[in-house]
């Protein structure tokens, strides 16, 4: 194994540094959820870990907040899996390779997983503390947020002893977030019949683009999956007339349909 990148001095850079690498994708977080509850048994603080994999570690008040409500901290602990196409590495047994690149900490040819794993090491700094002064403390670190917000709407109210919540998953190093955030699933059904294909199939690759984050970003780019819609969209229109060489509208250079 090779050497530690960070300053372990700091109980932060300690639990990061040892969150990558260990595997924790979105529906691969069962290893670093054993990871959370030795963290728990070793400190001998209360812990649960729910059905689809959450896991809630209860830190009791430092002598004199005992009469303090319960505050809740909650982290994610899925990270988001990619990779360069020129590099080899498998996620579920190869820890991330970190470096640190004018003084910004980055993983070499793959995602750093900060998103959420900065969260979950400052939560168990905090946790890991005894000589801090705080009130009851409930860690909340969820699961499949990436794809959907899974373990947060698999929290069962009966488990949630605080009224107050940090959630550590956004923000800056010198800003403080009050908000209120919601998550709408839908799922769109159509019956369709398959036909045999005739005469030759393509694929297209649409690539190139730049890319963002949608929460983060507000921007007018180009999206792969909107981009790939309308395409399909004009290439249905453009069959209602064959036999009349009629150009496709999308090489006319005409605006595509919202």
């Amino acid at each position: 194994m090779d050497s530690w990148v960070l300053d372990h001095k700091k109980r932060h850079h300690r639990f990061f540094e040892e969150m990558t690498r260990i595997p924790h994708g979105s529906f691969h977080e069962k290893e670093y959820g054993d990871y959370l509850v030795r963290f728990a048994k070793e400190r001998s603080f209360e812990y649960k870990r729910d059905a689809i994999g959450n896991v809630m570690i209860h830190k009791p008040p430092f002598p004199g907040y005992e009469d303090h409500p319960c505050l809740g901290l909650q982290a994610h602990m899925d990270m988001v899996w990619a990779k360069t196409e020129n590099i080899s590495h498998d996620f579920l047994k190869d820890p991330l390779k970190l470096y640190i690149d004018h003084g910004f900490l980055k993983a070499r040819g793959t995602t750093l997983g900060a998103d959420d794993g900065t969260g979950v090491a400052y939560i168990l700094a905090v946790l890991d503390d005894p000589e801090l002064k705080a009130p009851p403390i409930e860690a909340v670190f969820t699961v499949q947020e990436e794809t959907g917000l899974g373990g947060a709407l698999a929290l069962k109210k009966e488990d949630i002893r605080f009224r107050r919540l940090i959630s550590l998953d956004c923000g800056g190093g010198d800003s403080i977030y009050i908000s209120s955030l919601a998550g709408l699933k839908g799922i769109a059904k159509r019956q369709f019949q398959w036909e045999k294909a005739q005469g030759q199939g393509y694929c297209v690759r649409i690539s190139g683009l730049k890319g963002g984050y949608s929460d983060g970003y507000k921007r007018e780019q180009a999206n792969a999956n909107k981009l790939g819609a309308r395409l399909v969209y004009e290439l249905g229109r453009a069959l209602q007339y064959t036999g009349r060489k009629k150009v496709l509208p999308i090489m006319e250079g005409k605006a595509l349909p919202s």
